[in-house]
């Protein structure tokens, strides 16, 4: 079954070769957050400074907008990174292979009724649907 919402990925090709600017655009622009806590993601986009500090610019007083998705036994690793540990206290957090994580995904998500906010970086990027199965 297809969920209403759209992601934008910090990999696709738009979002690898942008300033903090876009980031912080893409990230304002959207209802949640979304960051997928993997060692592979701690050591490329956590590991950038320009995508660290677009993601603290963006999420200033708005804390509620993230949504963190544990892989595994990441966890002790990411508790130990200074910048990480205060979203890891703030943000929604959900771990994967849970049971009913896609229950509890779609639970800290916006629903589907709610107004949409546009913007002209979402007409320029490109969007991918979340599946649940």
């Amino acid at each position: 079954r297809d969920l209403p919402h759209h992601a934008v990925t910090s990999n696709s090709p738009y979002m690898q070769h942008t300033t903090s600017p876009v980031v912080v655009e893409a990230a304002e622009a959207s209802r949640r957050v979304i960051m997928v806590l993997s060692r592979n993601f701690l050591q490329t986009e956590w590991s950038r400074f320009e995508f660290r500090s677009a993601l603290h610019e963006a999420l200033k007083g708005r804390i509620f907008k993230l949504v963190l998705v544990e892989e595994g036994s990441i966890l002790p690793e990411a508790e130990l990174d200074p910048d990480l540990r205060p979203y890891l206290k703030t943000g929604a957090r959900v771990r994967w292979g849970e049971k009913r994580f896609w229950e509890r995904l779609r639970y800290v998500m916006p629903s589907a009724d709610s107004q949409r906010k546009s913007c002209n970086y979402r007409r320029n990027i490109n969007n991918y649907s979340i599946d649940s199965g």
